[in-house]
């Protein structure tokens, strides 16, 4: 839908400019009988009446495709409208070709030539022969199909500047993001080096992903600059509570977020995955605000927050070229949180039976089975967390 509605805007303006310069073609004819005057207020009122039917009910980049069809016949029969005169009937062949290699190329302009003949071939039925032009009737002709070419060059020019843009704001949107991820944990990077950690270990962790149903849509639907500002919104937010906590930061995928606890500082395998958890449940319940904030702004659907948190050994380190090295955790753990996130539903929060082991007595929680997952032999048995456990009154509430 996205891509129509940009074809839409890319067609609309030299379709409009190509019929007015048809009708002043038609003002220079001899004869202006109440026929003439009537293709006349015809061809000012279709681009628009088009226009407007094509923004209802198009759905697809081939809806507006078609509709070069009926431009064909048009053409066609403007061209025995004019006594097939040569001058003006190159010029309006000419704003029809150039407007249909605009849309669709030349596989395209070969479908539309057999309508171009059929309007040609039917048009002395319709008005009964063709009309004559004045004295100034070849000059404007020449002088309409020159502007008609200048007023495409602009347009060219101007979607071309509009796509360096856009890939200049897409380079500078990942580099920021790389630098935002450089500043977001500053005290990591060197505690990391005082204690001598670059060296490549197996530790036991708990790792976070996160990912945010429904971002590409809004990416494709929206202003790139104002895109960039909330996401880097919802990732200082994020990092925030992750640093409140205690997490590790390790890097942001797209509009995803990967936190791992148990490096470089541990409280245990338990309080590690208690910490972890109990951060998930405050940025679920963040992102909801930052959610219902984007939608009053840019009027699209709810976006919805998916997580997934497993617990086990990762090997976690300095890795990377000599040119560039990441501190980060790799391994099956990693990949099996991720897992989790893909299949979490929306708004959930999807942990395996080993993080559930080491958090239970702290959650409430509904146990959902054993589902598959990608790139595992066998089913893996999770858990949906709903909230942390209720000690108020010293009892917790276990669902499942």
């Amino acid at each position: 839908m996205q891509a129509a509605s940009h074809l839409l805007r890319v067609i609309y303006r030299p379709r409009v400019f190509a019929y007015l310069l048809a009708v002043v073609i038609l003002a220079q004819l001899d004869d202006l009988e109440i026929t003439i005057y009537a293709w006349m207020l015809g061809l000012l009122i279709y681009p628009h009446l088009l226009q407007w039917s094509l923004s209802r009910f198009a759905r697809h980049s081939n809806d507006i495709r078609i509709s070069m069809f009926v431009d064909a016949v048009l053409v066609g029969l403007l061209v025995s409208l004019v006594d097939f005169n040569l001058e003006a009937s190159v010029v309006l062949i000419s704003l029809l070709a150039i407007s249909v290699l605009l849309v669709g190329g030349i596989g395209l302009l070969l479908k539309v030539l057999p309508l171009l003949g059929l309007g040609i071939a039917v048009g002395p039925g319709l008005h009964g022969g063709g009309f004559v032009g004045g004295s100034s009737f070849y000059l404007l002709s020449f002088v309409s199909l020159l502007a008609y070419i200048m007023y495409i060059g602009s347009l060219v020019y101007q979607e071309t500047r509009q796509l360096s843009v856009k890939h200049r704001q897409e380079y500078e949107l990942r580099h920021s993001l790389e630098q935002f991820r450089s500043l977001l944990s500053p005290y990591l990077g060197s505690h990391h080096r005082e204690n001598g950690n670059s060296v490549a270990r197996r530790k036991r962790l708990t790792v976070f992903f996160s990912d945010i149903e429904g971002f590409t849509q809004l990416m494709d639907s929206e202003d790139e600059s104002m895109v960039a500002d909330m996401l880097n919104s919802y990732f200082a937010s994020m990092a925030t509570i992750a640093n409140k906590y205690g997490g590790t930061l390790d890097k942001f995928i797209g509009d995803g977020v990967m936190i791992f606890f148990g490096d470089p500082q541990s409280r245990g395998p338990e309080e590690d995955a208690l910490a972890c958890v109990a951060m998930a449940l405050e940025m679920r319940e963040r992102f909801d605000q930052i959610s219902r904030s984007w939608q009053s702004r840019t009027q699209n659907e709810p976006l919805h927050l998916r997580i997934g948190i497993h617990t086990g050994f990762c090997l976690v380190g300095d890795f990377g070229s000599s040119e560039r090295k990441d501190y980060t955790a790799i391994g099956s753990t990693v990949n099996q949180a991720s897992r989790l996130e893909g299949s979490a539903c929306r708004d959930e929060i999807l942990i395996s039976e080993e993080t559930y082991k080491l958090v239970q007595r702290h959650i409430c929680a509904l146990h959902r089975g054993d589902i598959p997952l990608k790139g595992l032999a066998r089913p893996v048995c999770v858990y949906s967390v709903s909230s942390m456990g209720d000690f108020s009154e010293g009892n917790v509430r276990l669902l499942g």
